[in-house]
C-alpha cells in the first residue's frame, strides 16, 4: 500500500474511533448518520483492497522465483535434446526447432519454444531413444512445459489481482480525502462552542504524512 493510501486509512481510522467515543455529544441537529456509514464502508474497503494488494504482490513475487525454478529445470531436459539433435538431425527440415532459446528468453516465449522442441522430438523419438534418452522423454518433457504453463498463468493472475486492487484502492483513498471534509464540515457545525470536542476532533481528521525512509525513498 503506497503510503499516501496509508495515511489516508488512518485518518479514517483516528475519526471512526472519534465517533465511537463521542457518541452523543453532536448536536441532535446535525445528522451524521450517512457520512458515518460512509466512513465506516471505506475503512472496510481499503482493508479489504489492502489485503488483496498484499496477496497479489506475494503471489507475483513468490511465482516470479518458481518461474525461473521451473525454467531451469527444463532448459535441463531440453539440452540432451538439443545435443542429441545436433549430432543426428542436421539435414532435416525440422533442426532449427531443436535449437536451445537464448538465457534471456522467458515466459510464453520460452514456453513457445519449448513446445515446437517437443512437438518436432516426437517426430524423431526413435533417433532420441537410440542416442540414450529415456523411453519416457516425452512425457516427461510434456509434463514440465504444463507445469511452467501453469506457473505463468499463475503470476499473471497475481499481478492482475495486485494492479486492480492498487487501483480500487486510489480511487477509494480519493474517497476517503472526500469523506473527512464531509465530516470536517458536520462536526465544526455540531460541535458548535463545544472546544473539547472540536480539540479531540482537531486531533483525530488530519491526514499525517509518515517520513519515507531511505530505504523506500528514491536515489538522489
Amino acid at each position: 500500500m503506497r503510503h499516501g493510501t496509508i495515511d489516508v486509512r488512518d485518518a479514517l481510522l483516528r475519526a471512526q474511533r472519534f465517533f465511537n467515543e463521542t457518541a452523543g455529544l453532536l448536536s441532535e441537529a446535525i445528522d451524521v448518520t450517512a457520512a458515518r456509514k460512509w466512513l465506516d464502508e471505506l475503512v472496510t474497503t481499503l482493508v479489504e483492497l489492502s489485503l488483496d494488494q498484499d496477496v497479489g504482490d506475494r503471489g507475483a513475487r513468490n511465482g516470479t522465483a518458481k518461474q525461473h525454478e521451473l525454467r531451469m529445470k527444463l532448459r535441463k531436459q531440453m539440452e540432451p535434446i538439443a545435443v542429441i539433435a545436433r549430432l543426428t538431425l542436421r539435414a532435416t527440415p525440422e533442426f532449427r526447432a531443436f535449437r536451445m532459446p537464448k538465457q534471456p528468453v522467458r515466459g510464453w516465449v520460452f514456453i513457445a519454444h519449448a513446445r515446437v522442441m517437443a512437438e518436432s522430438a516426437a517426430i524423431y523419438r526413435d533417433v532420441f531413444f537410440k542416442h540414450g534418452l529415456p523411453s519416457s522423454f516425452l512425457d516427461d518433457f510434456e509434463s514440465a512445459i504444463t507445469k511452467l504453463e501453469e506457473s505463468v498463468r499463475e503470476r499473471e493472475d497475481s499481478l492482475l489481482q495486485r494492479t486492480s486492487a492498487t487501483h480500487k484502492l486510489a480511487l477509494a483513498t480519493k474517497q476517503g480525502r472526500a469523506v473527512l471534509a464531509v465530516l470536517d464540515a458536520l462536526v465544526r457545525h455540531a460541535a458548535g462552542d463545544n472546544a473539547s470536542l472540536l480539540r479531540a476532533w482537531e486531533s483525530a481528521r488530519p491526514i499525517r504524512r509518515k517520513p519515507v525512509s531511505d530505504a523506500t525513498s528514491p536515489a538522489a
